[in-house]
């Protein structure tokens, strides 16, 4: 993992902040710096609108407007659209929810033990909202 500066062309600079810092693989990272100006213009992941123009869809992300260009620009920059991330996360959600019907608990009782008691178990946050309905709550981090 390395600290990804999602603008490179921010980065050191008075206009890079924490805002444009993102925890990423490092294999990603440089895959990412090497394509960047072939996907411009971008939407910006920390965009209030972000959840409204990126839609989650069979475990896979698409731009909500075909013809928002810094939309599809982000899901293709950030290869949201990679039938092998899809499958990944498929089978993710998939032992998520086997997991639950073990247990016997509701699925957001099961999303929030699981962050307390091994928040690195938690994968693919949106795909794990929508399929299970639940809310990925972080604040239960801090109480403990």
């Amino acid at each position: 993992m390395s600290v990804d500066h999602f603008d490179p062309t921010l980065k050191g600079t008075k206009a890079d902040s924490y805002e444009n810092w993102f925890l990423v693989s490092a294999e990603w990272n440089n895959e990412k710096s090497k394509k960047w100006s072939d996907y411009q213009p971008v939407l910006d992941p920390t965009d209030v609108d972000f959840e409204q123009r990126i839609i989650y869809i069979d475990s896979s992300y698409a731009a909500a407007d075909p013809v928002d260009i810094y939309a599809a620009n982000l899901v293709r920059l950030l290869k949201l659209d990679d039938s092998r991330m899809a499958t990944r996360r498929k089978a993710y959600i998939k032992r998520k929810k086997e997991e639950i019907a073990e247990r016997g608990i509701s699925s957001q009782q099961f999303i929030d033990k699981l962050l307390v008691d091994y928040p690195e178990g938690i994968y693919f946050i949106r795909a794990l909202e929508e399929e299970l309905n639940v809310k990925v709550n972080f604040d239960l981090l801090k109480s403990t």
